[in-house]
C-alpha cells in the first residue's frame, strides 16, 4: 500500500488548459508567436535550410487580430441564433466579433458555417460551453459542427464544444483500459454498438485562408475532431481531447492537410493521430503537446517542420512517437525535406525516440525517421522568427461597438457603445504548488506560475527566492527549473518565500507570494494534528472505521464497502497528547461513551470530554487510540451488528489501527469505485486532490456554487497529486470541476473556511 505525501517536483513541459502568452523582448509588449508583429530573424539564418525563411511566415498572414481589434460586436446569450448573429455580422462594414456570453448553449442539431471577416468568440473558454447532439452514419461523410469553406479572416476564439455521447456509450481509451499494454478495443469504430457518432468539429476547406482557431477545447469529437486543408490557417492553444471512433478508415485523426499552417501549443490526447499528410507542405508545428503519434501518413508534400514539441504515445497504444503509414496499405511514404528537431519524443515503450537538440532528423521512407545531420542548425532553430522593430502596440478599443443581438433583437441604438477604458492589473498564481506546502531535503524544484492579463500582454515575469532575485522569463510557460539555478536545486532545509512578480505591457504589476518548507515533513509517529486521516484495522480483514448513520445515532462502525468521506476523521488538538476525531461525513465528534450495544457514538454535544482519545503510536504507522474512560478503541467486531466495540482490556493487538492521510483509491483498495479524494475538506487555504485517476485529467476549474468557472487549472499527465490553492478566495462553497477524468467531467463539492 503505497502512500504518497507531498509533491516533490513539477514536470518541465507545458501544461495544458490556460491561454499561454509569449513574448520576444520584455522592452516590447508580449505578444503571443502568431500575433501581428513578427518577422524572419535573419541572424538565426543557417543557408544550408533555406526553407527557414518559409517557416517563419507560417500561419495567418500578419498575425492573428488582437482580441480588442474590430470594428463591429455583438453580444448573444443562449437560446439566441449563432448562424443568424454570423451571418448579420458578415453583412457589416469590416466584418467583426460574434460574442457569445458565458453560459451552456445547446445547439441541438444545428450545424454552423463560418463568414469572412467574423470571429465567433466566447466572453470566456471556460465560461462558454457548446454542446451538440448532431448525430451521422459512417456510411455518409460525417457531418461537421463548424464549416470554414472559402473564407477569408475568420475564426473560432475562447471557446469549449463538446459533443453528447448518448447514455449507454463508453468510448475506449486510457481512461478505461490498462496503460501499461496495448488496448485493441481502443482502436475500434462504433463503440458499444452506436453507429451514428460520425461527427467532426472543424473543416477548413482548401479554398479558405488566414483563418484560426484559437483558445478553444474541443471534446469528445465523433470521429477527426479537426481537418485543415487551407492556406495559412493558425491553430494556436486549443485542447482536442477525446474521440468516439478512431479504428481503421481514417477515424479520430487531427488532420494536417494544407499549406502554411502554424500550429502551436496544442494539446491533442486520446486521438488516433496527429496527422500530416496528402497537400501538407510547409506547415510548422512547434511547442505542442501531443499524447499521440506525429504520424506522417500518407504522401505529405514534405518541408514541414516538427520542433521544440512534447510527443508522447503512451504504452496502451501501438505505434512509435514518430510514425509512418505503410506500403501495405496503400500509403505514399513521407515527402522530402521534412525537418524534425528538438523535440521532447517517447514512444510507447518509454525509450526516447527522435530526441534532443544534437541531432536533425528527417524521413527517407517508411517507418522511424532518420538522421539527417549530427550538426546543429547555426541559430538554433529552424523557426527563426522575432518581433519586428515597429511592431507598435496592439488597439486599445474598436471603432464601433455594436448594441447586443438576443432574442429578441431589439432596435440599433444611435450612439455606439464604448468599450470601457482603463488598465486592469495582470493576475498571477503559482502552478502545482500552494502556500504552506512541504518538500523533502535535497528536493530539486522546477516552478511555474501563470500569468494572464484580462485587457493586454505580459511583458515579464520575475521570480524571488527570499528577496533574492532569480531570474526573469520573458516568454510563457513562464518556468524556473533546478537544472539553470543554483537557488533551485538540492534545496536545504528551512524556509523559503517564494516570490513572482508579474508586470503587464502598460508597467502595471502584481505580486503573489507563498511560503514553503524544506525538511519539515511529518513522520506517521507524529500525532497528525490538522490533517484528515483513514484508519485501518491492524487486524482480522483489515476493515476501516467508517463514520455510518445507524438509526438516529452515528456509532463508528467497521464497513469495507463504503467510500469516499465515510472514512475520513479531521484530527484536532486535544492537548497533553490526546486528539479530537471529527467525522467528516457526519460533521460530529466521535465520543468514547458506548450505547447499550456497547457501540462507540458520535457525540451530538462538541468537545466535552467523552470526545478525547489519547494518541498512542506504536511505530511502522500503527496507533493506538486509547478513551476517556481508559478503554481502547478496538478494531474487534460484536456479534451484534458487526459494529466496532470499545475494548474493556489493555491493547492487545485489536486495537491498533494502521493510519496515514486521506489519499483515495491506493489506500482504499477495496473500494473498488473510489475515483479521487479531495482533503482537507473543507479547508483554509488548500485543497490537495489524490488518485492515480488524476493521469486522465486535461485540467481543472474552480467554480462558484453558481457553476461560474473563477479560475482554470492545466495539469500535466503524470502528476497523481494536486494541490488547489484557495488561499486567495473568500469563505464559501466552490465546485472543482475536474475534466476529462471520465467522458463526463466529475465535480467536487469544496468549503472554503
Amino acid at each position: 500500500m503505497k502512500l504518497i505525501s507531498f509533491i516533490t517536483t513539477l514536470k518541465y513541459y507545458s501544461f495544458v488548459g490556460t491561454l499561454i502568452l509569449v513574448l520576444a523582448s520584455s522592452q516590447l509588449f508580449a505578444q503571443q508567436i502568431g500575433d501581428p508583429g513578427w518577422e524572419f530573424d535573419s541572424s538565426k539564418y543557417d543557408n544550408k535550410y533555406p526553407n527557414m525563411r518559409v517557416w517563419a511566415e507560417a500561419g495567418v498572414q500578419g498575425g492573428i487580430p488582437y482580441r480588442n481589434d474590430y470594428k463591429n460586436i455583438a453580444e448573444i446569450r443562449p437560446g439566441a441564433d449563432i448562424q443568424k448573429a454570423i451571418d448579420n455580422m458578415a453583412n457589416r462594414s469590416g466584418g467583426g466579433v460574434v460574442l457569445l456570453k458565458n453560459g451552456t448553449y445547446n445547439l441541438g442539431t444545428k450545424r454552423f458555417r463560418l463568414k469572412s471577416n467574423v470571429r465567433l468568440r466566447g466572453e470566456s473558454k471556460n465560461g462558454v460551453k457548446l454542446i451538440s447532439e448532431l448525430r451521422e452514419t459512417n456510411n455518409k461523410r460525417e457531418k461537421i459542427l463548424f464549416t470554414f469553406n472559402g473564407v477569408e479572416k475568420a475564426g473560432l476564439e475562447d471557446l469549449s464544444v463538446e459533443l453528447a455521447i448518448p447514455s449507454g456509450v463508453t468510448i475506449n481509451d486510457d481512461r478505461n483500459n490498462p496503460k501499461n499494454k496495448f488496448c485493441n478495443t481502443c482502436w475500434k469504430n462504433n463503440p458499444s454498438g452506436r453507429k451514428d457518432l460520425y461527427i467532426q468539429f472543424i473543416d477548413i476547406s482548401k479554398n479558405s485562408k488566414n483563418s484560426w482557431i484559437d483558445n478553444c477545447v474541443f471534446k469528445n469529437s465523433g470521429t477527426s475532431p479537426i481537418e485543415v486543408n487551407g492556406k495559412n490557417i493558425t491553430c494556436r492553444n486549443n485542447i482536442f481531447d477525446t474521440a468516439a471512433n478512431k479504428g481503421g478508415g481514417g477515424e479520430g485523426y487531427y488532420l494536417i492537410q494544407g499549406q502554411n499552417g502554424l500550429y502551436y501549443n496544442e494539446t491533442v490526447k486520446r486521438l488516433r493521430h496527429f496527422t500530416l499528410q496528402h497537400a501538407a507542405h510547409f506547415n510548422v508545428v512547434i511547442k505542442c503537446n501531443l499524447e499521440v503519434d506525429v504520424n506522417f501518413h500518407n504522401g505529405d508534400r514534405g518541408s514541414n517542420l516538427i520542433e521544440q514539441n512534447k510527443i508522447t504515445s503512451l504504452r496502451w497504444r501501438s505505434w512509435h512517437a514518430f510514425s509512418t503509414g505503410g506500403a501495405r496499405y496503400g500509403h505514399k511514404k513521407p515527402g522530402p525535406n521534412n525537418i524534425i528537431y528538438n523535440n521532447d519524443a517517447t514512444n510507447r515503450d518509454g525509450k526516447k525516440g527522435a530526441s534532443g537538440a544534437a541531432k536533425i532528423y528527417t524521413y527517407k521512407g517508411y517507418g522511424d525517421p532518420s538522421v539527417l545531420s549530427n550538426t546543429k542548425p547555426s541559430g538554433g532553430t529552424f523557426y527563426a522568427v522575432k518581433r519586428k522593430n515597429n511592431a507598435g502596440t496592439p488597439p486599445k478599443e474598436p471603432v464601433v461597438v455594436s448594441p447586443p443581438i438576443s432574442k429578441p433583437t431589439p432596435a440599433p441604438s444611435p450612439t455606439p457603445k464604448p468599450i470601457q477604458s482603463g488598465n486592469k492589473k495582470p493576475q498571477v498564481s503559482f502552478k502545482g504548488i500552494s502556500n504552506g506546502a512541504n518538500f523533502k531535503e535535497g528536493v530539486d524544484l522546477d516552478i511555474e506560475v501563470t500569468a494572464t492579463d484580462a485587457d493586454g500582454n505580459i511583458a515579464n515575469v520575475k521570480l524571488y527566492i527570499n528577496n533574492k532575485f532569480v531570474r526573469q522569463e520573458n516568454v510563457a510557460p513562464y518556468k524556473w527549473e533546478a537544472n539553470k539555478g543554483k537557488d533551485l536545486a538540492n534545496i536545504k532545509k528551512g524556509t523559503y518565500v517564494l516570490r513572482a512578480v508579474a508586470t503587464d505591457n502598460r508597467d502595471e504589476t502584481t505580486t503573489r507570494e507563498i511560503t514553503i518548507s524544506v525538511g519539515s515533513i511529518p513522520s506517521l509517529n507524529t500525532i497528525p494534528v490538522g490533517k484528515t486521516i483513514w484508519l485501518k484495522a491492524n487486524q482480522g480483514k483489515g476493515d476501516y472505521v467508517v463514520a455510518e448513520r445507524n438509526a438516529d445515532r452515528v456509532p463508528v462502525r467497521a464497513n469495507r464497502k463504503r467510500v469516499g468521506t465515510w472514512e475520513e476523521f479531521l484530527v484536532e488538538d486535544a492537548g497533553n497528547g490526546k486528539v479530537f476525531l471529527k467525522a467528516r461525513a457526519a460533521n460530529q465528534y466521535v465520543q468514547a461513551r458506548l450505547n447499550e450495544q456497547s457501540q462507540l457514538l458520535a457525540s451530538i454535544n462538541n468537545k466535552r470530554g467523552w470526545e478525547t482519545f489519547t494518541w498512542e503510536s506504536k511505530g511502522n504507522g500503527k496507533v493506538a487510540l486509547k478513551a476517556f474512560n481508559n478503554k481502547y478503541v478496538s478494531a474487534k467486531i460484536n456479534t451484534a451488528d458487526k459494529a466496532l466495540i470499545a475494548n474493556a482490556n489493555e491493547a492487545r493487538g485489536w486495537e491498533t489501527f494502521n493510519w496515514g492521510v486521506v489519499s483515495g483509491a491506493k489506500q482504499l483498495e477495496n473500494n473498488a469505485n473510489v475515483k479521487i479524494t479531495a482533503y482537507p475538506n473543507p479547508t483554509v487555504d488548500s485543497i490537495i486532490l489524490e488518485s492515480e485517476e488524476l493521469t486522465a485529467l486535461a485540467s481543472i476549474n474552480v467554480c462558484d456554487s453558481n457553476g461560474v468557472v473563477l479560475e482554470t487549472i492545466p495539469l500535466v499527465n503524470e502528476l497523481d497529486k494536486i494541490v488547489v490553492d484557495l488561499t486567495s478566495y473568500s469563505q464559501g462553497v466552490y465546485m472543482l470541476t475536474l475534466l476529462s477524468l471520465e467522458s463526463k467531467a466529475k465535480v467536487i463539492k469544496v468549503i472554503k473556511e
